[in-house]
């Protein structure tokens, strides 16, 4: 493994539309914790963290002024997504790549990318959703129960019996259960859906306008909780500790079992959100 790929640990990614800047990694962009000897320049903001925050930008060798996503690879090295393709990247060098089954993948968008509990890497692309499972490629499409490849994953969340559940942009949400996608109901509200779980196996959403859980096959809201939270929510996501996690524009919720545990002021309002991933 590598040595960024041992002490990484990723914050809040956001945008206006698209993933931001590779050059603006707090709460605009991926945020890379490295380990000592990599060269970067800091962030010029102070993170509440034992860790040391840089970026990395064109003028650093990263090759495309996006990143939309970013996963550990099995062999140590990290993926990270562009609009430009899939990139490789050892530590100390980016490296635009593509394995030699889906030759694509290293010039077309990446959206987002996740990698899920039962050990599968997703790939929300511009030509469709691609899986990695056990060193096997797969495009996914209509006879694996994803119909129009035009609406793009916008979000993943891993379930803790191995099935992960996909947020698109038209709102939609499904479950894959290791074979095949099956629809779940649409979420009240706007734009792409947000997913994420927690530990307990409870599913949460954020769809703008709207922030909630799914209980007994139907969408509730969290707003007995948090009055008007469907007006301040911009994302949600899942820790490595159990929880799972809602970002607002001025603080963050961890959640358990469908229940708020622990509200966290944001130290500056957050405007946009593309992605909440933890190593």
């Amino acid at each position: 493994m590598s040595p960024l790929a041992r002490a990484a640990r990723f914050a809040v990614v956001g945008s206006s539309g698209r993933p931001a800047a590779a050059s603006l990694l707090v709460f605009a962009a991926l945020v890379f914790l490295a380990a000592p000897g990599l060269r970067a320049r800091p962030v010029p903001v102070s993170l509440q963290s034992e860790y040391q925050a840089d970026n990395w930008s064109l003028e650093d060798g990263f090759p495309e002024n996006s990143c939309s996503g970013i996963v550990l690879a099995p062999d140590g090295y990290l993926w990270m997504g562009t609009y430009r393709g899939l990139v490789r990247f050892n530590g100390n060098s980016f490296l635009p790549w593509a394995p030699a089954e889906m030759p694509a993948l290293r010039k077309t968008s990446i959206i987002a990318m996740h990698a899920d509990a039962a050990g599968r890497i997703w790939f929300s692309t511009a030509d469709g959703l691609v899986l990695y499972h056990r060193g096997r490629w797969r495009a996914l499409g209509e006879a694996d129960g994803w119909p129009n490849r035009s609406d793009f994953a916008r979000s993943f969340a891993s379930l803790p019996g191995g099935d992960t559940v996909i947020g698109r942009f038209s709102g939609a949400v499904v479950r894959f259960d290791g074979t095949r996608f099956h629809p779940l109901p649409t979420p009240r509200g706007g734009g792409g859906t947000l997913v994420g779980t927690d530990r307990s196996g409870t599913l949460y959403t954020v769809h703008s306008g709207f922030a909630g859980t799914f209980v007994d096959g139907t969408w509730v809201s969290l707003e007995d909780q948090v009055p008007a939270i469907g007006s301040q929510a911009l994302g949600a996501g899942s820790l490595r500790d159990g929880a799972a996690v809602i970002v607002c524009r001025d603080e963050l919720l961890t959640l358990r079992a469908g229940r708020i545990e622990s509200r966290r002021a944001l130290t500056a309002p957050a405007k946009t959100f593309w992605q909440l991933a933890e190593d």
